[in-house]
């Protein structure tokens, strides 16, 4: 067995057309979530694994002796795999660039919705047969602030300003030209902004860089909504 799709979900097995059989003849689809002892076994005599959502730790990978590649269908890899235990092993990991850019992107929106316009608090009301008039507010005109401009935050800048608003944005090398935002430094977004919308991987680097001080630098609750 050379390539093995350990856990594939069945609408990505019906889009293994004909024409890429014949690119990739020995393909192998695991339908299912396979357990660790199964995935153990799946993985032992390939050399190329495509894997969509379970974890491979150091312990399956040593089962593995012959495995070259994997290939993580998104852009989390560190979450599903070992990855210093698969570099140790001279096994590469690839993942799908852009992957769920702008769907992620959407989902934030719809959480700066869900917050300005306090939709979970009214729904509970509702449901338990009460109503209650909540004050909301609009994003049209008011300043989003954006942290970290990679795939996701990129799209996050582009729905912002198509929603009216006044976009700001910061990243770690820098923001790229051509987006519709103004580059400005950190500190100065959080002082500025109504909304701010993180889209940083969590690595050393970032990990506690919004932290109580720069919490502190942003507008009163009343003002604004984040």
């Amino acid at each position: 067995m050379t390539a093995i799709f350990i856990d594939c979900p069945e609408f990505l097995a019906g889009l293994y057309t004909p024409e890429l059989k014949a690119i990739v003849p020995d393909l192998v689809l695991e339908i299912g979530d396979p357990s660790p002892g199964q995935t153990k076994a799946m993985v032992a005599g390939a050399k190329y694994v495509i894997n969509d959502h379970t974890y491979l730790p150091d312990e399956i990978l040593s089962a593995a002796p012959g495995l070259k590649a994997i290939v993580f269908m998104g852009t989390g890899a560190s979450s599903y795999i070992d990855l210093a235990a698969a570099e140790r092993r001279g096994v590469r990991v690839r993942t799908i660039s852009g992957y769920g850019d702008r769907s992620i992107a959407e989902h934030a929106v719809a959480l700066m919705f869900a917050a300005g316009r306090r939709v979970a608090e009214m729904d509970r009301a509702i449901r338990a047969g009460g109503w209650q008039t909540v004050d909301g507010i609009e994003f049209l005109s008011k300043t989003l602030g954006v942290v970290g401009t990679g795939g996701i935050g990129t799209e996050m800048v582009r729905l912002g300003a198509g929603l009216g608003m006044n976009v700001i944005a910061w990243n770690r090398s820098g923001v790229a030209g051509g987006l519709p935002c103004e580059a400005v430094e950190l500190d100065g977004l959080m002082a500025r902004a109504d909304v701010v919308s993180l889209h940083l991987g969590l690595n050393e680097e970032t990990t506690g860089i919004i932290d109580r001080r720069r919490l502190a630098l942003m507008k009163p609750a009343r003002q604004r909504v984040a």
